[in-house]
């Protein structure tokens, strides 16, 4: 089990480090973000979800030509997990019941992130889906992107209504804006002043 190291950013007191790096990156993209902002009773014990982002937008993949449409969403509420030995951790099906429990009361759903901003899995919990989503740019703009990464090449893809995949955008992923925020947020040391993207 990782040790959380409080951490002060944004003259906040986060619960961890990961938490920090993950506001800062948040703030790097222009994203409007409450940190712990509400608690909610959920299968008889109260959650505390860590962010809630007001101003990202979604993607969402229409039919029937898989053309992929944004949203803005006027509160994603984030989870913010760790990862323990460069590893993603698994979700215990009681977390994941509790998550999905919450993520049917709101309409953004919930955004899990797990691990550092540079190296993240992202899962969307909607409804009784979860989805694998990341952060892309998409017409200049920060967006929630369903789909997955190509392991080769880092290209988009994107599920069809066939449950195939179709590439619909590339390299969004690799947009300098996002590399630089991830390359930031992962590798500041909080003793300083935080720098800005251009």
């Amino acid at each position: 089990m990782i040790d959380a190291i409080p951490t002060t950013y944004a003259e906040i007191e986060f619960r961890s480090r990961l938490e920090a790096r993950w506001a800062y990156f948040f703030d790097l993209l222009s994203l409007e973000w409450e940190y712990e902002p509400e608690r909610a009773r959920l299968l008889g014990v109260y959650y505390q979800p860590d962010f809630l982002i007001r101003n990202l937008k979604h993607g969402q993949v229409r039919q029937p030509n898989s053309k992929l449409e944004t949203h803005t969403v006027r509160s994603t509420v984030v989870e913010i997990k760790p990862r323990e030995n460069g590893q993603a951790i698994s979700l215990t099906d009681d977390a994941v019941q509790k998550f999905l429990t919450y993520a049917r009361q709101r309409p953004g759903g919930l955004l899990v992130l797990q691990g550092l901003p540079k190296d993240y899995n992202g899962y969307l919990l909607q409804g009784r889906a979860i989805i694998e989503v990341l952060f892309g740019i998409v017409r200049g703009e920060i967006v929630l992107i369903p789909g997955l990464v190509h392991k080769r090449n880092k290209r988009i893809y994107l599920w069809s209504h066939k449950r195939k995949r179709k590439q619909v955008l590339d390299y969004c992923f690799n947009d300098p804006k996002i590399q630089v925020a991830r390359a930031w947020a992962t590798s500041h040391s909080f003793s300083q002043a935080p720098v800005r993207i251009p």
